[in-house]
């Protein structure tokens, strides 16, 4: 996207999806409303796609609990290392 469409469509996933890019990491940091149970979207990185599931089982706006990926727990913080592998990989966001 390109001109203002692009910006309208950045600052959504930005800003309410909660999905940026810094340097080699993706950070996750969502602000939806609660009635959302949940979403999905994917995002290409160069040779790698990235399948993310953000789940909201308790019903809040902001916050997670916990992110997956490829099925192993991040212990800590709010961003996955992204990888040139040309993979494709599941990444699984717990808002809580």
């Amino acid at each position: 996207y390109t001109g203002a469409a692009g910006w309208f469509y950045r600052a959504g996933v930005e800003s309410i999806l909660g999905l940026h890019v810094q340097g080699d990491q993706l950070v996750f940091n969502p602000c939806i409303p609660r009635a959302w149970q949940s979403y999905q979207l994917s995002y290409q990185h160069d040779t790698s796609r990235y399948e993310i599931t953000v789940e909201n089982p308790n019903a809040v706006m902001r916050g997670i609990a916990l992110i997956e990926l490829d099925g192993v727990c991040q212990l800590e913080g709010d961003s996955i290392i992204l990888k040139n592998d040309g993979q494709i990989h599941q990444v699984r966001v717990v808002l809580g």
